[in-house]
């Protein structure tokens, strides 16, 4: 009323039918549904819709594959590193396990294992482990931060500096990578040894969570468990935010902050 702006009217029954189903399926209803629907006088009817919606394969099948094109790096050929297909069913898999969010991040920062399972080992060796691809994905993907822009040097318009970048990757430099520019990651494990330094220098940057620094003896001993533990903490305000603003994204067209990333 401030502004002066008049809300939309309710959707009706047929706008809202093709709405949930591209929402909820990715898909639109099929001719009977449509009938069924409209001829549905029950005042709950909306509502019965949704949770039927909500149970269906279809919709964990879709959740995976939008969160697969938000997680996997579109132009990296990442069938080089192993196939989409197997992190897309593992994300469904848990979708329609009904998995809580925070639970399946924790899987993903902390995940073990080959590219030839069904596990989403392809987020880390689609970026061939580098702690910086990995630091820049994580923060976009799960904290809606941009801090790649002060990799190289400060954030133009932010408040980020290279060391808070770098502490960033630093959760990532355990990763056993192999030696040599060019060979084939095909699995994902830690080591006790790994560090990285600022570009230009000397200096080792000991990790650190993007605007604080926390006790990380409190978040466990090997780095990749200590960054999941925190990314899902009720003490970091950046994941609860990016996850809402993600679910307003795809229910409404665009995030309550845009680009959601």
């Amino acid at each position: 009323k401030t502004a002066q702006v008049t809300p939309a009217p309710l959707a009706n029954d047929s706008v809202f039918l093709r709405r949930v189903f591209l929402d909820l399926t990715g898909g639109i209803p099929s001719v009977s549904e449509v009938r069924a629907f409209l001829a549905d006088d029950r005042p709950d009817k909306r509502a019965r819709l949704i949770d039927n919606l909500l149970m269906k394969p279809n919709h964990s099948r879709h959740l995976a594959r939008l969160w697969r094109n938000q997680m996997i790096p579109r132009n990296d050929m990442p069938f080089r590193r192993g196939s989409p297909v197997m992190f897309e069913s593992w994300l469904s898999e848990q979708f329609s396990q009904k998995t809580p969010y925070d639970q399946i991040v924790r899987k993903i920062l902390t995940v073990r294992g080959r590219i030839d399972q069904k596990s989403p080992v392809l987020y880390f060796t689609s970026r061939a482990l580098k702690p910086e691809e990995m630091a820049a994905a994580t923060a976009s993907d799960f904290l809606g931060l941009q801090i790649q822009c002060a990799q190289c040097h400060q954030h133009p318009f932010d408040h980020w500096s290279q060391k808070d970048f770098w502490g960033f990757a630093a959760f990532f430099a355990q990763l056993d990578r192999p030696r040599g520019l060019g060979r084939f990651v095909g699995h994902v494990t830690d080591t006790t040894s790994g560090e990285v330094r600022i570009p230009g220098s000397k200096e080792i940057v000991a990790p650190q969570f993007p605007g604080e620094e926390p006790l990380l003896e409190a978040y466990g001993s090997i780095r990749r468990l200590q960054l999941a533990r925190w990314v899902t903490s009720k003490k970091n305000p950046f994941f609860a935010h990016a996850t809402v603003n993600r679910m307003w994204a795809l229910l409404f067209g665009s995030g309550l902050v845009d680009p959601v990333n």
